[in-house]
């Protein structure tokens, strides 16, 4: 798996710097953490599938940031939205590969968005995504993009560690 991990960062670090997606910006992480805490700080509604008053900001993963790299690869590889890696695992066997230790994880995934900005929005509009950005026990995340044909594509990853 680990292997699986290293060749999709690489690929991901070939096309990711493209000027669909914002890793051109030095400060892009900076910014996505930004937006998303912002949306905690006031909570709100997630459609009908649930309500969340404000919540403690996020923070940057590393350990995050590897699942949610090898995942934007692999989906921008696949040209599809997808939940499993290349071998059908599922999330929590993607974080255990990479040795991120949790007591939860989540994950949001989108194709097209043009900006950090745009993906958040469209995440926020999402009930199910919502619930991910706007979960208080969800306190560390990462976001990958990948320039590909039919994206960019989007993981963000969120997590509590244990």
């Amino acid at each position: 798996m680990l292997r699986i991990v290293a060749l999709a960062c690489l690929w991901a670090g070939q096309v990711a710097l493209a000027a669909d997606c914002p890793a051109s910006s030095p400060r892009w992480r900076e910014q996505v953490l930004q937006e998303v805490n912002a949306l905690r700080a006031v909570g709100g509604p997630c459609g009908e599938a649930a309500a969340f008053g404000p919540a403690g900001a996020i923070k940057w993963s590393p350990g995050l940031e590897a699942v949610a790299s090898a995942q934007a690869a692999w989906i921008a590889i696949r040209g599809d939205l997808l939940h499993v890696g290349p071998r059908g695992e599922r999330l929590a066997a993607r974080a255990a590969a990479v040795s991120y230790r949790f007591a939860l994880v989540a994950e949001n995934l989108a194709a097209g968005q043009r900006s950090d900005a745009e993906v958040v929005a469209a995440w926020r509009a999402s009930p199910g995504h919502c619930v991910n950005l706007l979960h208080p026990e969800l306190t560390e995340a990462a976001l990958s993009c990948v320039s590909s044909p039919g994206g960019p594509w989007w993981v963000m990853t969120l997590g509590h560690p244990q």
